[in-house]
């Protein structure tokens, strides 16, 4: 029986208030997912019934989400299990999608089942009455718009991070450390991004003649993003960002901006389709290690940019394009315009194309040092040389055919047992 015919049934034969709660009281779902069908922007778009949760042991359902390889598609396995007053029931659903669907057409799939595993659980939990269930779209509904429910840490998420790791051989050694501190906070007013992270790199080679060659790489930044929601389509915020880069030649580099951004579509249907303008002005302030090629130790310019992109998810397939033009206010031959486009497209059944590029017109480089870099430093990538401008393209065909069955899974000889990705 197919997703939507099933998850009409299992409702209509469902003990309606089979566990007390109180009507203001939403299902709270922790989503723990990996693989091709995760994608958790598309699932808290798509699902507004429940209220979704970062933490495990503040849910009433866990949702364990996998996926595996099927013959000619994937199974994607989506494990519901109940906590706390919902503890002794449990659900296992699968679907399996074929290779040859867009990802447009496999987030659907996966997404449409794991709306019918939730309204079990949501008619489980007490809140039946305020729900629809389309047989034909398989969808769950609640009545009105989402509530701002009472939240002791006020939406605030913190993340706190570090990593490292340490490599050597008779000639050569290699250090590495990474940092990371976050605190986030989104509503539908309101989005507070506030980071800071650092990357260090000690390296000490050996060469042929006996030379040690070092080389250290630090790069660390602090920022933060304030965005305020103005209606449907409009939003305005801004930026700031102290950092330092080795490469970049920047001892320090402090940067403000105000910005506001337009959406020709609602910003609801970003999931799907995207089309936005967005304009930034600010002032940054540069301290740099080394004397520019402008003669330059320090220097205070302003700054703007401009962008438009466009991104769309459809059954043929996805494509998203991007154009931006920066430049340092008053200095206009200093700037840089750049462009990126990707697109994947099935042609036909069984036949994929995939393209994606950019390019850049550089012209804003006032960072770099006067007195050049060595033959050692431009194979370690240590310093940004000089350049007028830079591109990259990927491009991919690939064709299935045969079977088309995919209703088995076999897990003998796992890939990754065998050195297989």
């Amino acid at each position: 029986m197919k997703p939507c015919a099933w998850a009409a049934l299992i409702l209509l034969a469902l003990p309606v208030g089979a566990v007390g709660q109180e009507a203001n009281n939403r299902l709270r779902v922790f989503l723990d997912c990996d693989g091709d069908g995760c994608d958790t922007r598309e699932f808290r778009t798509e699902i507004q019934f429940v209220d979704w949760v970062l933490e495990a042991t503040a849910a009433d359902v866990h949702v364990i989400m996998t996926d595996q390889d099927a013959g000619a598609g994937r199974q994607h396995i989506i494990d519901l299990i109940g906590r706390g007053a919902l503890q002794n029931t449990t659900d296992r659903l699968t679907v399996t999608t074929a290779d040859t669907d867009t990802r447009a057409e496999e987030l659907r799939s996966v997404t449409t089942l794991l709306k019918a595993g939730l309204a079990r659980f949501l008619a489980l939990h007490g809140r039946s009455a305020d729900i629809t269930i389309s047989a034909a779209r398989a969808e769950a509904q609640e009545r009105g718009t989402p509530t701002v429910q009472e939240d002791p840490w006020n939406y605030w998420v913190f993340r706190i991070g570090v990593d490292g790791d340490l490599e050597g051989e008779s000639r050569e050694r290699d250090h590495n450390l990474r940092a990371q501190i976050s605190a986030n906070r989104t509503t539908l007013d309101w989005r507070l991004d506030f980071e800071i992270e650092g990357d260090f790199n000690r390296r000490r080679v050996e060469l042929n003649d006996g030379r040690i060659f070092t080389n250290d790489v630090d790069d660390w930044e602090a920022g933060g993003l304030i965005v305020r929601s103005i209606g449907a389509q409009w939003s305005t915020g801004g930026t700031f960002s102290v950092s330092t880069s080795t490469r970049l030649n920047q001892r320090l580099a402090a940067r403000t901006a105000a910005a506001l951004e337009y959406s020709f579509f609602p910003y609801p249907e970003a999931n799907r389709r995207a089309l936005l303008v967005h304009y930034q002005v600010g002032v940054a302030r540069y301290r740099y290690e080394d004397l520019t090629i402008f003669q330059r130790l320090e220097e205070s310019v302003g700054e703007h940019r401009l962008a438009v992109a466009y991104d769309t998810r459809q059954t043929w397939g996805d494509a998203d394009v991007s154009v931006q033009y920066s430049s340092i206010l008053g200095q206009w031959s200093k700037n840089r315009v750049s462009a990126d486009a990707g697109i994947s497209v099935r042609l036909f059944r069984g036949l994929e194309l995939d393209v994606s590029g950019g390019y850049e017109r550089i012209r804003d480089q006032i960072y770099l040092a006067a007195e050049g870099e060595t033959d050692e430093e431009i194979i370690a990538e240590r310093r940004e040389l000089f350049t007028e401008y830079q591109y990259e393209m990927q491009i991919g065909l690939s064709f299935r055919f045969g079977s088309v069955l995919n209703n088995f899974v076999n897990n003998r000889f796992p890939r990754n047992v065998l050195g297989f990705d």
